[in-house]
């Protein structure tokens, strides 16, 4: 769960937000918050899942940044345990100023050893973009499922952005209705490609189809919409004729 060492205090939004008064940690949102409510006050709300392919991360926390000049300015940081890996990480809420948000920074929390993954800057800063989102003025935005990808070894390791899982969307929906009834779906841009999902399940596909219908997930995964690959070629590309 969230976590803070320091003490908070209140902002305008009354008991809605509570802002650390000593560090960026995020606690979390209370589901009474409304979008009127985040709108009047200029700020905005994203939601993503943190979380790492090999089960190897016993905790993972994400450094959020806005782009000043060369470098990244971290504003926020949300830390979430996620020892059981895709079904296993939880959904962190972060109250964030409208604009272009970077993630700066992330770290795995392995048994032995900790896995960063960033270019840390002088004073505090990021020197690069690990992924990034925009959200308006207003927005509970769902950006998406963000994992560590081979956290094991730190020369493979990589980020990868998908859709929230299922159990993942539905224990929302029953933590918050509030919010999960108010929330969008943008998923943030990763740096690189992502990996190539595999064939899910036919009930995985009907009830992601549900969360389609309702706006809840931006778009089924390519094994559900029967696009999972191109139309296979009837033989090799077709090369130019050579000149005689």
């Amino acid at each position: 769960m969230l976590r803070s060492i320091c003490s908070f205090r209140w902002v305008q939004l009354a008991a809605l937000i509570l802002i650390p008064a000593c560090g960026p940690i995020q606690p979390p949102i209370q589901d009474s918050l409304t979008t009127i409510a985040l709108a009047q006050q200029r700020k905005a709300v994203a939601i993503l899942k943190l979380g790492s392919s090999d089960h190897s991360c016993l905790e993972i926390e994400v450094k959020l940044g806005v782009q000043q000049g060369a470098s990244f300015k971290i504003v926020k940081s949300a830390i979430t345990g996620s020892g059981q890996g895709h079904y296993g990480a939880h959904i962190v809420e972060v109250a964030l100023d409208p604009g272009e948000i970077h993630v700066v920074e992330v770290r795995c929390s392995r048994t032995k050893s900790i896995l960063k993954l960033g270019e840390p800057g002088p004073n505090g800063t990021g020197m690069r973009s690990l992924a990034w989102f925009r959200i308006e003025p207003g927005e509970i935005l769902n950006v998406g499922y963000l994992e560590v990808l081979d956290s094991r070894n730190a020369k493979l390791a990589r980020l990868s952005v998908g859709e929230l899982p299922l159990a993942a969307l539905d224990a929302y929906k029953q933590a918050k209705p509030g919010l999960f009834a108010q929330m969008k779906t943008r998923l943030m841009t990763v740096s690189g490609p992502g990996p190539v999902n595999k064939a899910q399940r036919l009930e995985m596909c009907r009830q992601m189809q549900q969360h389609l219908a309702t706006g809840k997930i931006e778009k089924l995964p390519a094994s559900c919409s029967g696009r999972n690959e191109p139309p296979a070629s009837s033989g090799a590309p077709t090369a130019k004729p050579r000149k005689a």
